[in-house]
């Protein structure tokens, strides 16, 4: 059902494109057939997206389940040993720009 609906997208994104392609060059269609063969991607290449696929999903869960309130934020910053917030120094500074 999901492949069906991508080919169903793919075969509107080239009409759309074709269209626009047709109108950029003035024309008020372009209907003639495609001709030719679209290059195919290497085996190893998508394999290879395969895998970074894989490394990016399990990161992105990682970072979902780290915590994201701005509390949680300068404790984790602070036992990291820093400050979240700039120093009074260049509070200081940015006040007198004013």
């Amino acid at each position: 059902n999901e492949a069906k609906s991508e080919v169903l997208q793919a075969q509107d994104n080239v009409y759309l494109a074709r269209q626009r392609l047709a109108n950029s060059m003035g024309l008020p269609g372009d209907d003639r057939p495609l001709q030719g063969e679209l290059p195919t991607p290497d085996a190893s290449i998508v394999e290879s997206a395969g895998r970074w696929q894989g490394i990016l999903t399990q990161r992105i869960s990682r970072t979902a389940e780290e915590p994201s309130t701005p509390s949680a934020v300068n404790s984790s910053a602070s036992s990291a040993g820093r400050s979240m917030s700039p120093p009074s120094s260049e509070v200081g500074s940015a006040a007198r720009l004013r």
